[in-house]
């Protein structure tokens, strides 16, 4: 069965542009065999994840989180089913909102992007409370 995992947490002074290079290269090597996609949205002092697959694979990759130094004051926010993929090609794609571009593998189609930058900037009503956490930070 297919989940969705989102979780936000602060990002520790140490965690500089290399390091988020770094959590975006071990993600694209990773996600791919654990049938993992999501996305990572991030500024100077803040991570929120999103990301989907299945249930164990989830769950495996939160405990990891948990204790990566790159970050702290992990919250769990949403570990839930859901029908079907936001994000089906994105093994893992970043949006780094103080520089004000979006960092996607070379694999995600230009529409892909356009759906992405639809979902985060646009107002949409929905009941889906993780997009809606996604739509807010980004917008902080």
């Amino acid at each position: 069965m297919l989940y969705r995992l989102l979780y936000k947490s602060r990002r520790s002074p140490h965690c500089d542009a290399q390091e988020i290079t770094n959590i975006l290269d071990a993600a694209n090597r990773n996600n791919v065999d654990a049938d993992i996609t999501g996305v990572l949205l991030y500024d100077d002092h803040h991570f929120i994840q999103y990301v989907e697959g299945p249930q164990q694979s989830l769950a495996g990759l939160f405990e990891l989180i948990k204790v990566d130094n790159r970050h702290y004051d992990i919250h769990l926010i949403s570990f839930s089913p859901t029908l079907t993929r936001i994000f089906p090609s994105w093994a893992m794609g970043a949006k780094g909102l103080s520089e004000g571009e979006i960092k996607l593998d070379d694999s995600v189609s230009a529409e892909e992007r356009t759906i992405f930058q639809y979902l985060i900037t646009e107002n949409l009503a929905t009941e889906d409370r993780a997009m809606d956490y996604i739509r807010h930070f980004a917008r902080s």
